[in-house]
């Protein structure tokens, strides 16, 4: 017996032992993840040394290595997406990872590694693909009953439709959102701002600027300087475009003094330093201007980012005209044209400089026309031939460059235009798949209602049928009245009526406002005649007979309004 106690304790120290050191890992693995997850929009630094902390844990062979592995491509994909940087290698790193995975035994990981996918073809511009992947995710993290990365996935979806210009639509998934998180996520403050910035997107800017001046207070309670950031750059895009300058300017230079010391993005930094030279152009302070495009030219070239590169040189561009330097605007000119080629941009991207552009084009035409009559002035009063042809010269230089702008922007617009048209189909192929996926299990359902109460039919028959004996007929009787009392059970009746909302929403409710006086019997009869159920069918599923049915037909049409030549499957299809 002492023999066995010491032979069971043996076994067990090294179990303990080997399960100490896993609960450790883990963690001080979570805990970096809470510390990364706060850290990672504003502080791009910080958020990479913490990445390859858990890059280093995830590499000591635990049981918990897979999901670890995992959730660092997630925090990677989550930190390039929080700097718009596009990284061709991480999208293959996560398919492999998907390939190898044991997805029965790793739900949850699957489905993150579906959203990491999701973001990162996002950023990459490919938007019908983020859109599949990122419906496909919701419905995961739904049958997981995760709420936090539901609303996470709903926002993205809204993000993608906001970059398509569906705007509509990007706001029904803000509002899916919102009631899936909490006022303590950094997800909750960061769909506020994107649900005002899609007032803003519609034209609704006194609206938008209301929005974003009233939820300040919560926002500034919250803390977080990168969404501060993001808050202030949108606030002061709306007021620009309400001509509100002075305001806008005081947003961004609260930016530049009291926040982008305290961060690291540089996507931030460059919207900054652009929309900075913006003004200072607006207002002619070309030394301000200068030195602000500059800056953001070389945020740009540091992080290697090609779509914030070329803007930066069409800024510059526009500087350079505006000071009738024509051969600096032009170098500049060709090299936005040449990025502009080679990149592939982004909607989000074309969206956010189309209007600074027009802006710019319009303020460098005006002084085209006020250096133009400025050199008519000299030319009449000292060398009138030479001046003039030097004049003539540069307006057709001008020109032509004008031209050619426009007729590139032109180009642009139709390409975005065939491109938004072929993604919206896809978009809506998508969903005509899954209402047609959604009305097959609705049938299916019902003819499984079906095939039960046939079952419930032929027992009936068998122990009616049965040779009599005083045992036997005690049992019959019991059978037959617990299969009678199971004859269309609510909590099948019930289980119809989910999965049929899902897929025709508000149905049942239409149909009690617009006719009162509706039993629950008449709306399960309209919601069998909706998805064309067969009179057959029906007959078996309420275990009626199929004249029944038919006189129910004719009753409930009477009962609906509709006259005699009225299609009843017609009318409930409308409904």
């Amino acid at each position: 017996m002492r023999l066995l106690f010491f032979s069971c304790l043996f076994i067990a120290v090294p179990l303990l032992w080997a399960a100490e050191p896993d609960l450790e890992i883990n963690k001080r693995f979570d805990a970096i993840s809470r510390e990364l997850n706060a850290i990672s929009f504003s502080n791009n630094r910080q958020a990479k040394e913490l990445l390859a902390q858990l890059q280093q844990i995830a590499d000591i062979p635990s049981k918990n290595t897979v999901s670890q592995k995992i959730q660092c491509l997630y925090w990677e994909t989550v930190i390039n997406t929080s700097q718009r940087k596009n990284d061709s290698v991480l999208i293959g790193k996560i398919k492999q990872s998907l390939n190898a995975l044991d997805k029965q035994s790793y739900p949850f990981e699957n489905a993150l590694l579906h959203y990491a996918m999701a973001l990162t073809y996002n950023t990459r511009g490919d938007y019908a693909e983020a859109f599949s992947i990122a419906l496909q995710t919701l419905e995961k993290f739904k049958l997981l009953k995760d709420s936090t990365f539901s609303a996470k996935s709903l926002i993205l979806l809204g993000n993608i439709c906001s970059y398509i210009k569906s705007y509509n639509m990007a706001g029904d998934y803000y509002r899916q959102a919102l009631p899936l998180l909490r006022p303590d996520q950094f997800e909750y403050y960061q769909l506020h701002v994107n649900t005002y910035k899609i007032l803003f997107l519609k034209k609704q800017i006194t609206a938008s600027i209301d929005s974003l001046v009233s939820f300040f207070p919560k926002l500034k309670q919250y803390n977080n300087t990168g969404l501060l950031a993001v808050y202030y750059l949108n606030l002061g895009a709306c007021y620009s475009a309400s001509g509100a300058i002075e305001k806008a300017f005081q947003c961004y230079q609260t930016t530049l003094d009291e926040i982008l010391s305290k961060i690291d993005n540089e996507s931030i930094t460059f919207s900054l330093y652009q929309n900075l030279g913006a003004y200072y152009l607006k207002n002619k302070n070309f030394q301000k201007s200068t030195q602000y495009f500059y800056l953001a030219k070389a945020t740009a070239v540091q992080e290697d980012n090609p779509e914030q590169t070329q803007y930066a040189f069409l800024g510059l561009s526009y500087l350079y005209e505006a000071q009738g330097d024509t051969d600096s605007a032009f170098f500049y000119l060709k090299d936005y044209f040449n990025l502009s080629n080679e990149a592939t941009n982004d909607s989000k991207a074309v969206e956010a400089y189309q209007a600074y552009a027009s802006v710019l084009l319009d303020a460098s035409q005006k002084e085209l026309i006020i250096t133009g009559q400025e050199l008519e002035l000299k030319s009449r009063r000292f060398m009138v031939s030479v001046i003039l042809l030097v004049t003539i010269i540069l307006l057709v230089g001008l020109l032509l460059i004008v031209v050619s702008q426009k007729r590139h922007i032109k180009e642009v617009e139709n390409r975005e235009l065939s491109e938004r048209l072929a993604q919206e189909k896809k978009i809506q192929q998508l969903q005509e798949e899954q209402l047609e996926s959604k009305t097959r299990e609705i049938t299916s359902i019902s003819l499984l209602l079906s095939n039960k109460n046939n079952v419930f039919q032929q027992v009936l028959e068998i122990l009616q049928t049965s040779k009599a004996s005083a045992d036997f007929e005690t049992a019959k009787k019991e059978a037959s009245n617990l299969i009678k009392n199971n004859f269309n059970a609510d909590s099948d009746w019930e289980t119809f009526m989910l999965h049929f909302d899902k897929v025709h929403p508000r149905f049942f409710d239409k149909l009690k406002e617009w006719h009162s006086g509706l039993t629950e019997h008449n709306l399960r009869l309209c919601a069998y005649f909706r998805i064309g159920i067969s009179t057959k069918e029906i007959s078996q599923i309420l275990n009626i007979s199929p004249e029944s049915v038919i006189v129910y037909r004719y009753r409930l049409k009477k009962k609906l309004g509709l006259k005699e030549e009225d299609n009843l499957d017609d009318y409930l299809r409308r409904i």
